[in-house]
């Protein structure tokens, strides 16, 4: 009984098919997630103790992007949360491939630039709650909430292979091909957040 339910809301409601289509557009971001750390200090160079710094970016980015998407969703929805939270996952990957494909090495500007990934990143993090959350909580019928909240989740749940295809995909091409690719596949999501 509950299956053909769950069908039935992704072909009934547009609204709700759009929202998925931006989460598992912008979800793409975890292909390239978890090589950034590798990237900056094996590719550019920089010291392994960067990596404490850049963890500690990517908290403050997660704390201070909830504080000012909680801002931005009280005043002009939980869309606005979702199109400032892909732009946001926009930039890791295009940051990572302008380092890639300019050759750069380790350097005060190279680590301001590692830092605005891990930033970035941050702000990402927060971003879900408040902006695709908030969003499905906000349009779901109310007696409907559970079931919209769990479809939300279970479709997501298939970015979880995203991190080995990373790596597999890094293992075949290059840090160019992972980042242009991620960069692609987000920006599509952040893109197609405009029709929220």
């Amino acid at each position: 009984e509950y299956l053909p339910q769950l069908v039935r809301v992704l072909r009934e409601d547009r609204t709700f098919a759009r929202l998925v289509r931006v989460r598992l557009l912008s979800g793409f971001d975890m292909l390239a997630w978890g090589f950034y750390v590798l990237f900056a200090t094996r590719e550019l160079g920089l010291p392994a103790a960067a990596v404490g710094l850049f963890l500690a970016v990517q908290t403050a980015g997660s704390i201070v992007g909830s504080l000012l998407l909680g801002w931005l969703c009280e005043r002009l929805g939980s869309h606005r949360v979702i199109q400032a939270g892909t732009a946001a996952s926009c930039l890791a990957p295009l940051i990572g491939l302008g380092l890639a494909l300019s050759g750069a090495t380790a350097g005060p500007l190279v680590t301001v630039l590692c830092g605005a990934i891990f930033l970035s990143l941050g702000v990402v993090t927060s971003s879900f709650v408040l902006g695709h959350l908030n969003y499905v909580l906000d349009l779901a019928p109310s007696g409907q909430r559970p079931v919209y909240v769990g479809l939300l989740n279970t479709l997501g749940g298939v970015m979880v292979v995203l991190p080995p295809l990373g790596g597999f995909l890094l293992q075949l091409t290059s840090y160019e091909v992972l980042f242009a690719l991620t960069a692609l596949f987000v920006l599509t999501g952040h893109l197609s957040s405009w029709r929220l």
